[in-house]
């Protein structure tokens, strides 16, 4: 619980300064190109696993 309230308290004090708001943008960029490699990662997998019992 302790580590929510200081990711809530860093994201605060990111967004209180104009300067480093960019950060978030780019923060969410970065979050949404791993769930997109981690999807096609798992979709690859399962599609080979599928095919390799196919095979036997």
């Amino acid at each position: 619980m302790m580590a929510i309230i200081f990711l809530a308290f860093i994201i605060g004090l990111i967004v209180y300064f104009p300067t480093t708001g960019i950060s978030l943008y780019a923060g969410l960029v970065w979050v949404m190109a791993f769930l997109v490699g981690y999807y096609f990662t798992i979709n690859y997998q399962q599609k080979r696993a599928a095919l390799e019992q196919q095979q036997n």
